[in-house]
């Protein structure tokens, strides 16, 4: 019995260890840059939207089923929406940056080109690739997303 007894508060003792929180993982990804929008619309109408990581982006619901997201400073973030009962629709995590885009380096122009004689940079973002100078104004997306829930 007092075998039993050791071997009950041992594991009382033990269930703080099993308590541990789980870490929230988003299910999807979104990159913006600082003043570009997107649109996202859902299949359930939206209750409510949380942002972690307030100053970074902006989301606001647009109808019962479609929100807009901007990003507003350079960092990450995380965005939660929920439908009208409370149940989670839809998570991301939010990376926005000054730009959209990247600097590509192209070396060569055929294969028998040395690699090492120089390149050429291009501006490169979702849109395409141009002047790395940036004396042309950049594109923004306003394309919708359809987002739908399992």
């Amino acid at each position: 019995m007092k075998r039993l007894v050791l071997i009950v508060a041992a594991l009382m003792l033990s269930g703080g260890a099993f308590a541990q929180p789980r870490e929230v993982i988003p299910t999807d990804q979104i990159s913006l840059a600082r003043g570009q929008i997107k649109v996202l619309v859902f299949d359930e109408q939206i209750g409510r939207i949380n942002v972690v990581g307030k100053g970074i982006v902006e989301a606001e619901p647009q109808t019962d089923r479609q929100m807009s997201i901007e990003g507003i400073g350079s960092g990450s973030s995380q965005l939660f929406v929920f439908s009208k009962d409370g149940k989670q629709i839809y998570s991301a995590a939010v990376v926005v940056t000054a730009e959209l885009g990247h600097l590509v380096k192209i070396y060569g122009n055929s294969k028998n080109d040395d690699l090492n004689a120089g390149h050429t940079l291009v501006w490169c973002n979702e849109f395409g690739c141009g002047r790395p100078d940036g004396d042309l104004p950049k594109p923004t997306s306003l394309a919708a997303e359809r987002i739908r829930t399992r």
